[in-house]
């Protein structure tokens, strides 16, 4: 209820437990205090031969080579002085340059970003999400179960390759905005708590399987990893 300068968070998130938290910290949440605001955090990773385990979340803007590209953390492994409340988590890559034609052929599934999605790192993994140390979310075949679900129509690369098809071998990870990983119960993380997020492959690393990616950034092979939720950030 709004009574005044007060204001009941039921209203924004539905969340007994975000209600909890802040009460208990805060009080009486004041409206002019803190404004809340739907968010997505990210953190990607190039994808390389030989790596069994690839964190995320670990460097903020401009550290270490992070640009905005690659994330958009205001801090290593914390939201600051913001509160987040974690609703979905995606999995999603990207690759900088379009592979080369020469990538593929044919239908040849063992060609080009097709053959990792559908024989390689997409088929395996494990992810984890910690806060304070202690595991929260643990999710098998991330990519597959956890997919971007970002609602993007789904588009083919045409090119005259296959006389039967006309299209390179094409395959994709689920972008139907129903198919989202939801958190659920909903996690809240409190100003200052240290989380951090890692996909693992105990098996064994998954090397690259499709031709066409290189060393070099522009045609590189990144995974990530997006927190979906609502911020609540302090009003200056």
């Amino acid at each position: 209820m709004a009574n005044g300068n007060t204001y009941d968070l039921r209203q924004l998130t539905q969340s007994q437990q975000t209600l909890r938290a802040l009460q208990s910290q805060f009080g009486t949440l004041q409206l002019g205090r803190f404004q809340a605001l739907r968010r997505q955090f990210y953190s990607y990773q190039q994808y390389g031969t030989g790596s069994t385990q690839f964190n995320f979340f670990g460097s903020a803007i401009g550290n270490a080579g992070q640009t905005r590209q690659l994330t958009n953390m205001p801090l290593a492994g914390s939201f600051g002085t913001s509160h987040f409340l974690l609703k979905a988590i995606r999995c999603k890559y990207f690759v900088n340059a379009n592979l080369t034609p020469a990538s593929y052929t044919g239908t040849d599934a063992t060609a080009g970003l097709y053959a990792d999605l559908v024989n390689g790192f997409a088929q395996a993994g494990v992810l984890e999400f910690d806060v304070n140390a202690k595991n929260f979310v643990n999710i098998s075949k991330p990519f597959l179960n956890a997919p971007p679900a970002d609602g993007r129509i789904e588009i083919q690369s045409a090119g005259q390759v296959d006389a039967d098809t006309d299209q390179y071998p094409y395959a994709e990870l689920n972008r139907r905005a129903e198919n989202i990983y939801l958190v659920d119960p909903e996690l809240f993380i409190a100003a200052q708590q240290n989380f951090s997020c890692s996909i693992s492959y105990p098996s064994g690393a998954l090397t690259l399987r499709g031709g066409g990616y290189s060393a070099a950034l522009n045609t590189a092979l990144f995974i990530g990893i997006s927190l979906d939720g609502i911020e609540f950030r302090p009003v200056q």
